[in-house]
């Protein structure tokens, strides 16, 4: 998911120190990525630049959220019709901002990142997936775009 692994000492520090408490991957790639965030974002804004996001609209973020409670992040299922909208809509927005000369970013809440990560990976390979707990607090966020 572009996300360098030339900081081998945090990644393991990371590990060493969640590993006790869970066995799943996938929570250990998302406390991996939060250790990662503030090199995950230099690479998506300069530091004193705002990091530019689309977002979203919460109403469908909820909606994927409620439907999928109990379930662990990595099995969040969303009905194919939507997920083929959402693929669509997300990769034009994608487009248009490459067009612009910015990096598409999707900044979801960290239930959801996962999966919105695999979602989107064919349909908007350019695009970033970041949950809110890899936006280290110094960074200022502003939204591009609500996608609905």
């Amino acid at each position: 998911e572009k996300v360098s692994l030339r900081d081998i000492r945090t990644i393991i520090e990371t590990l060493l120190e969640y590993a006790p408490k869970t066995q799943n991957p996938g929570e250990l790639t998302a406390m991996v990525r939060i250790a990662l965030s503030q090199a995950i974002v230099q690479t998506l804004a300069a530091p004193e630049k705002d990091l530019s996001v689309l977002v979203f609209d919460p109403k469908l973020e909820n909606m994927i959220i409620q439907s999928n409670q109990g379930q662990e992040p990595v099995n969040v299922a969303i009905e194919p019709n939507l997920a083929t909208t959402m693929m669509n809509k997300m990769s034009q927005e994608a487009d248009r901002l490459l067009s612009l000369g910015q990096k598409p970013v999707l900044l979801v809440q960290d239930f959801l990142r996962p999966a919105i990560a695999r979602l989107m990976r064919k349909a908007a390979p350019e695009l970033t997936i970041l949950s809110h707990s890899e936006v280290p607090e110094s960074k200022k966020v502003s939204v591009l775009a609500v996608v609905k």
